[in-house]
């Protein structure tokens, strides 16, 4: 009992006092430079108004948006160097990126010889593979 009225006390009053009383960071009081009021210099050739005449270019408030034809094209072209080098699962992985980007994009002869061959490819591939042993193996047929 005399444990929890300890822990009681040291959480109610010790913490708030040692956050009332801990030490605050120094921030520092720079004095601001007083403002400078001279005139404007005058340009070498009369023709040209004052430098602070001068309007400045608006810049563009937020970096332009890609289209989805910018955005899928790198990806459908590495997915036809992909499919150049017969790394079949890669080709067809980002040329289906690429589709879902850009479907118009996917019309292009070349783009659907890459779809051609890819499955072709991916279907020989597992072809060639001998068939998965059965569980139950072949000497115990199944119940």
């Amino acid at each position: 009992m005399a444990a929890a009225a300890a822990l009681a006390f040291v959480l109610f009053v010790g913490v708030p006092l040692w956050w009332a009383l801990r030490p605050k960071p120094q921030i520092a009081n720079h004095p601001k430079p007083a403002p400078t009021t001279m005139a404007p210099e005058r340009p070498a050739s009369s023709t040209q108004p004052p430098q602070s005449m001068l309007v400045p270019e608006p810049q563009p408030s937020a970096p332009p948006v890609e289209t989805p034809q910018e955005v899928a094209k790198p990806i459908r072209d590495r997915g036809l160097d992909e499919c150049k080098k017969r790394q079949w699962s890669d080709c067809l992985w980002d040329l289906q990126r690429a589709r879902e980007i850009d479907p118009q994009g996917d019309e292009d002869p070349a783009v659907q010889r890459a779809w051609k061959k890819g499955r072709e490819a991916m279907r020989h591939e597992y072809d060639d593979k001998p068939p998965l042993r059965a569980p139950h193996g072949p000497e115990t047929p199944p119940k």
